[in-house]
């Protein structure tokens, strides 16, 4: 898995991603968040965010947590579409502590962010957690 992480092909390594979830795969969160520091498509490293929401083991969930966070002003500016990702992945993982953050999200100044992290404390409070 971790060679086709690294593969050229933006494909191969997508469909990694995409493969990877459930409480069984906890020891990739790991190699998934060094994957997610390399890799150049967003596309793909959207991918991985999600597929460590579905693993949503505690480190999976601490990754998804910094993602997730506003950065710097101008310096280190994470995109806005890998915030949501990360705030959705969080909704996956429906832990107690990706919904503290999902709260705490939920008045972000990005518009984006704080209406998907709304959107997933209102879906987490209806059904029961992990």
């Amino acid at each position: 898995m971790r060679r086709a992480l690294r593969d050229r092909s933006q494909e191969v390594r997508m469909q990694v991603a995409v493969g990877i979830g459930g409480r069984k795969s906890s020891a990739l969160a790991m190699p998934l968040v060094v994957a997610m520091e390399e890799e150049k498509d967003e596309a793909v490293v959207r991918e991985l965010i999600l597929a460590l929401g579905r693993i949503g083991s505690p480190d999976a969930v601490q990754a998804l947590i910094k993602w997730a966070q506003p950065s710097g002003r101008f310096f280190g500016r994470k995109p806005s579409e890998l915030r949501v990702a990360a705030v959705e992945a969080l909704r996956l993982a429906a832990t107690p502590a990706a919904l503290g953050t999902l709260e705490g999200l939920s008045d972000d100044g990005d518009r984006e962010v704080r209406d998907a992290a709304t959107r997933g404390v209102a879906e987490l409070k209806r059904k029961p957690r992990r």
